[in-house]
C-alpha cells in the first residue's frame, strides 16, 4: 500500500492541489486494499493475486480521481459495521472523503474509482458538486480543466513495486 500512497501523493502534489494529498492518499489506499484482499481471494493463478492498477487521473483544475482495477468481480460497497469490528470501514472512508465513487463491471474483473475535489476559485466559477452535475467553466464560458494522468501496475507481493511499470498519459 505504501507504493499506492506515495505514488498518489507525489502525482496531486506535483498538479500543485496540495489540499488534496491527505484524502486522496487515504482514498488510494482503502482503493487498494480492497483491490488486493479481493484479487487474492478470487483469482486462481497465482501470478495474477494481488496485482492490480492504480491510475490517477485529473479530470479538472479542482477534480482528481483515484481508480484502481483488479481481476476480481466482487463489487465493493458500503457496509455498516459494529464499533468493535476489525474490517469493513474501507468503503464507508472512501464514500466520506469524495465527492463521488463508482465501480466499473469489465469482462475480466473490474475498476472502483473514487473522486475528491478542492474548493472551487472565484475566478473560475463552479465545479463538479458531490452528484458530478455542475460543470466547471472558466471566466468566460470555456473549459479551464487540463487532463492528466499517471497509471503505476502495483504487485502487493511486493509493496516495493516489484510489477512497477509507470506510465504519464
Amino acid at each position: 500500500m505504501s507504493i499506492a500512497r506515495l505514488s498518489v501523493a507525489a502525482t496531486v502534489r506535483a498538479w500543485g492541489l496540495e489540499e488534496l494529498v491527505d484524502d486522496a492518499r487515504l482514498i488510494a489506499s482503502e482503493l487498494a486494499t480492497n483491490a488486493i484482499r479481493h484479487a487474492t481471494r478470487s483469482i486462481p493463478d497465482p501470478e495474477q493475486r494481488g496485482c492490480f492498477r492504480l491510475k490517477v487521473e485529473r479530470l479538472s483544475d479542482h477534480l482528481v480521481r483515484i481508480s484502481t482495477f483488479d481481476r476480481s468481480h466482487t463489487v465493493p460497497r458500503v457496509l455498516q459495521t459494529s464499533e468493535t469490528a476489525e474490517s469493513g470501514r474501507g468503503m464507508a472512508v472512501v464514500a466520506a472523503l469524495s465527492c463521488r465513487w463508482g465501480v466499473v463491471t469489465r469482462p475480466w474483473g473490474k475498476g472502483v474509482w473514487a473522486e475528491c475535489a478542492t474548493a472551487p476559485d472565484t475566478q473560475t466559477g463552479v465545479f463538479r458538486d458531490r452528484d458530478g452535475l455542475v460543470v466547471e467553466m472558466g471566466k468566460h464560458g470555456t473549459s479551464s480543466a487540463t487532463s492528466t494522468s499517471t497509471v503505476t501496475n502495483l504487485d502487493s507481493r511486493n509493496d516495493a513495486g516489484h510489477n512497477q511499470d509507470s506510465q504519464q498519459d
